[in-house]
């Protein structure tokens, strides 16, 4: 009796160019990041998150608005290094981007905030001291709060 072959390939013993190059390129951001971490002062390195060359340019994360002001003083420090590391690369700038931690949502919506009883009977005697149309439009928001205060 004769044995066929298995047409069955395992997934692990394809080769996946792709993931390969997503590697390749992974390695070098984190090369790229360690040579800027090295150019930059102790109390910065830590905040250096991640690294990416696109179109002649190195944009290095960060995590706050404060940290990415203090890496700009080490811009050009920065930049010679990597320049230094590779002496025929292109780089033209190396800019310094915030990362967000989550996305935001202008669609949330909002509570109103709305004043007390107090300030709504206040707002309803100011009228009494006001030419007629503001006096006209602090009826209308006195009226349209304790509208929105008994609804509440």
């Amino acid at each position: 009796m004769t044995t066929q072959a298995s047409q069955f390939k395992l997934a692990l013993t394809h080769q996946n160019k792709i993931l390969v190059n997503y590697k390749i390129q992974l390695q070098q951001q984190q090369l790229l990041l360690d040579i800027i971490k090295a150019a930059l002062p102790d109390t910065l390195r830590q905040h250096a998150s991640y690294c990416v060359v696109t179109n002649r340019r190195i944009l290095l994360y960060t995590s706050s608005a404060v940290w990415a002001s203090q890496l700009r003083f080490y811009n050009n420090a920065m930049l010679s290094a990597v320049l230094k590391w590779r002496q025929n690369a292109y780089i033209e700038a190396l800019q310094i981007r915030i990362l967000t931690a989550f996305p935001i949502n202008p669609t949330a919506s909002r509570q109103a905030k709305i004043p007390s009883v107090q300030i709504i009977k206040q707002i309803g005697e100011a009228r009494l001291n006001q030419i007629d149309t503001l006096s006209q439009a602090l009826i209308n928001l006195s009226k349209t709060l304790e509208k929105k205060r008994t609804t509440q």
